[in-house]
């Protein structure tokens, strides 16, 4: 949740965006847009669709909805709209999101300017926007966006705080680099490097691996992979990583 009277890039963008958002230049391409589109088109402006996508007061049920408006503006942005109304909404639909990963870093990252961890941040959300594994999903979008960008802003600052102690050669009297903290950013990068060594060598196979970055890096659960699978039962999901992490167990013995 953000701050009060909170005066970071990140709320300088949003309240940019919300600005741009409602002129009547881009209510009108928003309309246009959604001419044909019966779940967009019930909302009469991009800042009314956001409004429904921010909206914490709602059931279970209707997450689906959520995602159905999510999945619509993702696949518009990967047909290649040049219009702005897209990206603009979708930036500003996570801005929330992106400013907890921002006060998260800013936290743990003591020694890094916050100006750089919010501009860095907007960059790695559109970063993640444009993975084509986005259009081939269609439930769990916030999650998995979400996830995706505090693991790489995390992946980010540990090595640009890493490099600003080297080059200062007082790294414990600036930075706040201690890899045990509570985000966890040294163990997720030294997991990544080892699924990425074994998959080299021949050691995992790429549907395994996908499936070990899904649970361990991602953080998605069993229940969300096979939901989004649509052919197997999270059971199947847990035993299945259980066979993967016994199997490299035996050969890291050997």
């Amino acid at each position: 949740m953000k701050e009060r009277n909170c005066k970071c890039e990140l709320c300088k963008i949003e309240s940019a965006l919300r600005s741009s958002l409602d002129k009547g230049s881009r209510r009108a391409d928003f309309h246009a847009l959604t001419v044909g589109q019966p779940l967009p088109a019930a909302f009469d402006s991009p800042l009314s669709l956001i409004e429904r996508l921010h909206c914490r007061d709602l059931g279970s049920n209707q997450q689906d909805l959520t995602d159905q408006i999510l999945e619509w503006l993702i696949q518009a942005y990967h047909r290649g709209f040049e219009n702005e109304v897209i990206s603009e909404t979708l930036g500003l639909a996570f801005i929330p999101a992106l400013h907890h990963i921002y006060r998260e870093v800013c936290s743990s990252f003591g020694g890094l300017a916050e100006e750089d961890v919010a501009q860095q941040a907007w960059a790695v959300f559109f970063h993640v926007l444009r993975r084509p594994s986005l259009v081939a999903r269609h439930r769990y979008f916030s999650i998995a966006i979400t996830r995706a960008v505090r693991k790489l802003m995390l992946k980010w600052a540990a090595t640009e705080a890493r490099f600003r102690s080297e080059c200062d050669g007082e790294a414990s009297a600036h930075v706040n680099v201690e890899l045990a903290a509570p985000c966890a950013a040294g163990p997720a990068i030294l997991l990544e490097e080892l699924l990425n060594h074994c998959r080299r060598n021949g050691l995992l196979q790429s549907t395994d691996y996908d499936l070990l970055v899904k649970l361990k890096l991602e953080g998605l659960e069993a229940k969300e992979i096979a939901a989004a699978d649509g052919a197997v039962s999270s059971v199947a999901v847990h035993h299945r990583m259980q066979r993967i992490m016994k199997r490299l167990r035996s050969m890291a013995v050997t």
